[in-house]
């Protein structure tokens, strides 16, 4: 038994050696890296002159044409409402009224003084005229009659601002008070909006803008309709958001029929178009540097760095506007391990797009 032991010992010994020495044996074929001065392979494009034709997705907001939230200038209780909720009502119109009953007692009082004032100045301008007056009576009769005419115009417009009259003609949405209500000059009564027609605001990003040109048509969806609806872009903020690096444009939209609601969100389509042939290559040939970005071309079987200038760019394809020229073969895999004046083998790549679309 012990003697089977020894055996069997022996036998695993022996393995174990074997195996040892069978790992420490390499395939110089399989180890280590390439040679110094082994080609490397690289895929390559070949740059070609194409037109830009793409859109542009961003989601927007419809808005009111015109909004505001209806409050008095005044302080007041409440004698009478002259609107219903969801309302269409005309520009002037009377929507509101506030207690003016001690401002119309005043202006009732101003109206009788002015009345009496006016009567004295007139008999004062006969008895001047007859020398029976003087002329400084005659003049301070005058001075009280435009006095109660100023006080009467300034009650008048304390009575303007116990009314609440529409701003414009629009649609009157839920109303906050009932009539009774003790309101303040603070005192949200309800929202007018116009929506006959509507302002469609989105923000694109900042390295579109050079393609964009007033006057431009967008496509947009909103939530709910399969439809498509048509804005027009007239206004485009003349400046970029340090947060979003975007620019906000607004359009105009037709809203007759009342199918589309203020508040809703859009989705956005915004033709881009360049008339012009430009130089697109790949995003993924586009190298990071300190001061810019950089390609690798292929020249004689050799990488090359050339600092490039871009511009427009979608998901596959990006614009330079300097540095490459037609003809030139820009270096699409492997960049990120690259050397200048590295060999190269190059591999067969699939047909290329003569036209960047999306």
């Amino acid at each position: 038994m012990k003697r089977t032991l020894i055996l069997i010992l022996g036998i695993a010994l022996l393995i174990l050696i074997k195996i040892f020495f069978l790992t420490k044996k390499e395939d110089p074929s399989k180890s280590g890296p390439p040679g110094k001065g082994q080609p490397t392979p690289v895929s390559v494009y070949i740059v070609d002159s194409s037109r830009i034709d793409n859109q542009i997705t961003s989601v927007g907001t419809l808005r009111s044409e015109e909004e505001v939230d209806l409050q008095p200038e005044v302080s007041g209780k409440i004698t009478s409402i002259h609107f219903r909720e969801g309302d269409r009502v005309s520009k002037g119109q009377l929507l509101l009224q506030l207690n003016n009953a001690d401002l119309l007692a005043q202006l009732g009082k101003l109206n009788v003084q002015r009345k009496v004032q006016e009567e004295k100045a007139g008999r004062l301008k006969s008895l001047l005229q007859m020398q029976g007056s003087s002329q400084e009576e005659y003049d301070q009769a005058q001075n009280v009659v435009a006095s109660t005419d100023a006080d009467i115009k300034y009650i008048q417009a304390q009575l303007a601002k116990t009314e609440v009259r529409a701003p414009f003609s629009g649609v009157i949405g839920l109303r906050s008070v009932s009539e009774g209500a003790f309101v303040t000059a603070n005192t949200r009564i309800a929202r007018l909006q116009q929506t006959d027609q509507l302002k469609l605001d989105f923000n694109v990003p900042e390295r579109y803008i050079s393609l964009l040109e007033l006057p431009l048509k967008v496509a947009f969806g909103v939530q709910g309709r399969s439809d498509k609806f048509e804005a027009n872009v007239y206004a485009i903020e003349p400046s970029v958001s340090n947060t979003t690096r975007t620019v906000q444009l607004r359009a105009r939209v037709s809203n007759n029929a009342q199918q589309l609601l203020p508040g809703q969100f859009a989705q956005v389509l915004l033709p881009i178009k360049n008339d012009h042939s430009s130089i697109l290559i790949p995003t993924q040939a586009i190298i990071p540097i300190l001061k810019g970005q950089k390609v690798f071309v292929c020249k004689q079987g050799k990488a090359a760095e050339v600092k490039v200038e871009t511009g427009y760019r979608n998901d596959a394809m990006i614009e330079v506007l300097s540095g490459l020229s037609v003809g030139d073969s820009v270096i699409t895999t492997g960049i990120m391990s690259l050397k200048a004046d590295a060999p190269l083998k190059i591999i067969p790549a699939k047909s290329q797009k003569k036209e960047v679309r999306s």
